[in-house]
């Protein structure tokens, strides 16, 4: 047998010869390995193409990461530092509540009217004046709708100005500015001058003898009311010095004084219409009761705690004075607070009240459940009532 191969550069011949007789020549055109590889591979290729660029794009962010490391420490100590201080402005609570008011209600949470209510309450707690002579550990931003006594305004009467004319100019009523300059008649003459009160009620003078306790009993007020607006916790009331009494009224059965609205969570007013608060709950059941008697009561506001203060800044009047159908605020301590109907009102002999009979909800914790229980005079006295 002989075997015989020729290579060439274009043709690769076989020639083979078996027993000497055969002799067979084969001539076969070499294949392009490389390119038959690519063809039959190209997707294998493209996916791992893709692979190698994402893994390229990781390893170079991870060694930029490694470089700016310091800096990025910082910047988080910043943030963290950016992060405390808002944490520490009292409007984040505020904002906070809000965003959780919103999500219940797209959520539709069952819970909904609880953290209303509770949003509610956080405003107002918010919106109260700082003390000018009290010391606080974080600064309070108040809003520029709450006034103060410092907030009161001359203005000298101008020719064709009236009573209600100026009353619209100041956004307060006619009678604001009638109690507060002790005018006789609903005209004013040019070229008089009057004082302004920043919100609906009475600028006044404070005479020797005078007291917010005495001041609320005049004029139809609760005693926190003139101490919160006049700064006065720490140093009282002075003899001469002129202070706002907020809500108040000369002749409270006559009153025909507006609502004062500032620092509801929900629009800059007082709203009516409706109950807004949660069944089963103490609110609940005391705005019921209002409603039922014709004497409704804001749907915002708030947990019970605060019922006295907003239904002062909405024109309500709030004092110490119980009376049948008024509203108890008889839970200020802690949250949520509690409040009660007064169903009637006992007196002495001598006009003083004895004690008095309330009716309230959920008192024990316990969701629907009303009972009633008599308060003595000494109890009853302590309360803010809202009428």
């Amino acid at each position: 047998m002989e075997l015989t191969i020729r290579s060439l550069p274009q043709i690769t011949e076989h020639s083979i010869a078996i027993a000497g007789s055969v002799k067979s020549t084969v001539s076969i055109k070499p294949t392009k390995g490389l390119a038959k590889f690519a063809r039959r591979n190209r997707k294998r290729l493209i996916r791992y193409g893709l692979l190698a660029g994402n893994l390229a794009i990781v390893v170079v962010a991870v060694i930029m990461i490694a470089r700016h490391s310091g800096g990025n420490a910082a910047s988080f100590s910043a943030f963290n530092t950016a992060s405390e201080t808002q944490v520490s402005n009292p409007l984040d609570t505020v904002s906070a509540a809000d965003i959780a008011v919103s999500v219940a209600i797209m959520a539709q949470l069952p819970e909904t009217g609880l953290i209303i209510n509770y949003a509610d309450s956080v405003s107002a707690e918010l919106t109260k004046p700082i003390t000018s002579k009290d010391t606080v550990t974080k600064s309070q931003i108040l809003s520029s709708a709450i006034k103060t006594k410092f907030d009161v305004q001359e203005y000298v009467v101008a020719q064709g100005d009236t009573l209600s004319s100026l009353a619209t100019k100041f956004g307060v009523t006619s009678e604001s500015i009638k109690w507060s300059n002790s005018l006789g008649s609903n005209t004013v003459n040019p070229g008089i001058k009057l004082l302004i009160p920043p919100v609906n009620g009475i600028v006044y003078t404070v005479k020797s003898g005078d007291n917010a306790e005495t001041l609320a009993q005049k004029f139809y007020v609760s005693k926190e009311q003139i101490v919160q607006f006049n700064d006065a916790e720490i140093a009282g009331l002075t003899a001469g010095e002129r202070i706002v009494i907020p809500g108040g009224t000369i002749k409270a059965a006559t009153s025909k004084a507006k609502p004062f609205y500032a620092g509801f969570a929900f629009g800059n007013s007082a709203i009516y219409g409706y109950n807004g608060y949660v069944p089963g709950y103490c609110t609940w059941y005391v705005a019921n009761k209002r409603i039922q008697i014709g004497r409704p009561l804001p749907a915002n506001l708030g947990d019970a705690f605060t019922w006295d203060d907003y239904a002062a800044r909405a024109g309500i009047r709030v004092d110490r004075n119980p009376e049948a159908g008024a509203a108890v605020v008889t839970g200020t301590s802690r949250r949520p607070g509690h409040v009660a109907y007064v169903e009637e009102v006992y007196y002495n002999e001598d006009g003083s009240v004895n004690s008095v009979k309330i009716s309230e909800m959920n008192a024990r914790n316990i969701r629907y459940e009303i009972r009633s229980r008599v308060m003595v005079g000494s109890e009853a006295l302590g309360y803010n009532y809202v009428h």
